[in-house]
């Protein structure tokens, strides 16, 4: 339930659920899974430089913590 808020809280980015959730967009893409347990969240970006990829950490750590 709560990886399918998220990807609904990224709407202009596409998303994709399977063993957690892949957000897309023009920037890079992010992974979001659950460690077990279910208490926290790993986040993996993909961007053309390593810059671009931090920055889509954050953005989506706040977006998360928004949902909170």
């Amino acid at each position: 339930a709560a990886m399918r808020r998220l990807a609904r809280a990224c709407g202009e980015m596409s998303a994709e659920l399977s063993a957690g959730l892949t957000l897309t967009s023009e920037r890079g893409c992010v992974r979001v899974r659950p460690y077990a347990g279910g208490r926290a969240l790993s986040l993996t970006a993909e961007a053309a430089t390593e810059e671009a990829a931090e920055e889509l950490c954050a953005d989506l750590q706040r977006r998360i913590n928004k949902l909170l």
